[in-house]
């Protein structure tokens, strides 16, 4: 059986992003002061040489406009919230909340 790809699915499934990413970003510019400017421009940059790789390796094999459209931009998007995640981490790391008086307990 051939998947239809791409479908329908795949633009509820990109309409997904957005507020998944808006979210991440509010979430990071919230808490941001407490993360060390050089920890979030090492995990930009590997999302970057990440991105670099991936999108090069899917140029590569293009075949329809719209397939290798579609290709590129869910691992792009992925990195992007890979980044947000990884950073938003960084903030519960080595108790940096304390450090800025936003803890609760």
């Amino acid at each position: 059986m051939e998947v239809p790809y791409p479908s329908v699915a795949d633009v509820f499934y990109l309409l997904s992003y957005p507020p998944i990413i808006l979210g991440l970003y509010l979430y990071v510019k919230m808490f941001g002061e407490v993360v060390p400017r050089k920890r979030v421009a090492r995990v930009v940059a590997a999302g970057l040489v990440i991105s670099y790789f991936t999108i090069s390796a899917i140029l590569a094999e293009a075949e329809e406009p719209l397939v290798a459209a579609l290709d590129i931009t869910y691992p792009s998007l992925d990195v992007v919230i890979l980044v947000l995640a990884h950073v938003g981490l960084f903030i519960f790391m080595e108790d940096r909340l304390a450090k800025a008086g936003l803890r609760w307990s």
